[in-house]
């Protein structure tokens, strides 16, 4: 593993995350990044060989959540 960059827009499951990455010894390989995926910029896309997905499923009546993050992952892996 070169690095890791984490995306989500829930704090609890960050400090989780971060708690796990210090206990672990990789705070040098994982950057976090607290934001909504639909958010993520463009010239971010060309810094990502792989994307790795936890979609918010069924989640339809909440403006599509689910649909909307696959897309977003499909887009950055099309456009990089």
């Amino acid at each position: 593993m070169r690095h890791v960059t984490l995306v989500d827009i829930d704090e609890d499951a960050l400090e989780i995350a971060k708690e796990n990455i210090k206990n672990l010894d990789l705070n040098e390989k994982i950057q976090i990044i607290r934001m909504d995926v639909n958010n993520i910029p463009v010239k971010f896309y060309k810094k990502f060989d792989i994307v790795l997905t936890n979609p918010p499923f069924g989640i339809r009546s909440k403006k599509a959540a689910d649909v909307n993050f696959l897309k977003k992952a499909i887009n950055v892996m099309i456009n990089r």
